[in-house]
């Protein structure tokens, strides 16, 4: 199965036709955003590009005595295979109206998520602890996740996994090299099958950050960063990632648009089952016949070469390939016999026998 999954900070604008435009653009599946408000959440909703969503304030809604940072939430939009479940926020957090979970009917036991991280510069200690909550959240899971998120980190994205810069100690439980949990980056994935992909980047950026999605800092000093990031359960491949930083800009936000198009292995059913079906062709003569008083099915009647079929484990990710995996492997075995017989009767003997 393949999908597009997305993520957005939107920055707390306004909805406007350059959001429609570039979210109908993109073309995802699925979406999650973060800085979202009321207003923009109900104008998407609304505009007819997605068949369901989830509001984070929708389930905790701002006190009157509130700050302009608790006004604003993270979102998940999805339209068809996917199927909206259930909704749930990440309760033990400061701020849990920045960690959005979504359960999902796919098929196979999914969730997406939208998080949130309140940047250091304010909120302090509350940054590295909601990075640490949400690792920790997340070793707990089984089946597939995954996430979308403003980490307002790393410090330095660099090329070298474990040459990143930190801003806390704790940030690196959620997305450093050797996380708490399974999920990785879904960047880094694609770069690691990719190695000219990484080598222009590393030729323009030599110590990163690996995409922009972010510009931190002011006009005496800007600095470019990948804030942004989306992260992926084991069992789902990346098949193409795209930071869209300059057309998100002129949308009207401050951070990247990420983008990633997946795809569910076959191998991976979310419930640790396969389906799997490998035909074996066997030769046989008709003395090695199973059933007595019955003919086998004959493939040669001169030559009384009989054809039957077993199968063992392989994996397929449709029940229609199934024909294709079975008439791809009696031939290959039918191709083996025969140049076999043909070998035996151009060398050994004048009449055509069975090999």
């Amino acid at each position: 199965m393949q999908f597009r999954a997305s993520s957005w900070n939107v920055n707390n604008r306004d909805f406007r036709d350059t959001h429609a435009q570039l979210i109908r653009r993109v073309d995802t599946d699925l979406l999650a955003l973060q800085e979202v408000s009321p207003g923009f959440h109900k104008e998407l909703d609304s505009s007819g590009l997605f068949d369901w969503s989830a509001f984070s304030l929708s389930f905790r809604p701002p006190q009157h005595d509130e700050g302009r940072s608790r006004r604003l939430g993270c979102a998940v939009f999805g339209r068809s295979p996917f199927q909206f479940c259930s909704a749930e926020l990440l309760e033990e957090l400061q701020f849990p109206e920045r960690a959005l979970i979504v359960k999902i009917n796919s098929g196979v036991d999914l969730r997406m998520c939208s998080f949130h991280t309140p940047p250091g510069a304010s909120w302090g200690k509350i940054k590295p602890q909601t990075l640490r909550a949400i690792a920790e959240w997340l070793t707990k899971q089984s089946g597939y996740t995954i996430f979308g998120i403003d980490a307002n980190a790393t410090k330095t994205d660099h090329p070298v996994f474990e040459q990143n810069q930190w801003w806390r100690k704790d940030e690196p439980a959620l997305l450093g090299h050797s996380p708490l949990h399974e999920l990785r980056d879904c960047l880094r994935l694609y770069l690691e099958e990719r190695p000219q992909v990484l080598e222009e980047i590393l030729r323009r950026r030599p110590t990163g950050p690996l995409a922009i999605s972010h510009i931190r800092g002011n006009r005496r000093k800007m600095t470019q960063c990948r804030y942004d990031l989306i992260y992926v359960s084991p069992g789902l491949d990346v098949l193409d990632v795209n930071y869209l930083y300059e057309e998100s800009v002129q949308a009207g936000s401050d951070h990247a648009l990420v983008t990633a198009l997946l795809r569910i292995r076959s191998e991976f059913r979310g419930n640790g089952d396969s389906l799997s079906v490998t035909p074996r062709l066997q030769f046989f003569t008709p003395a090695s016949a199973s059933r007595p008083g019955k003919p086998p099915p004959h493939l040669f009647r001169r030559t009384r070469v009989g054809v039957r079929f077993h199968f063992a484990p392989l994996n397929v990710d449709e029940m229609a390939q199934l024909a294709l995996h079975g008439l791809e492997g009696v031939v290959d075995h039918f191709v083996k016999r025969v140049v076999r017989a043909v070998v035996f009767l151009l060398f050994v003997g004048d009449e055509f026998v069975t090999a």
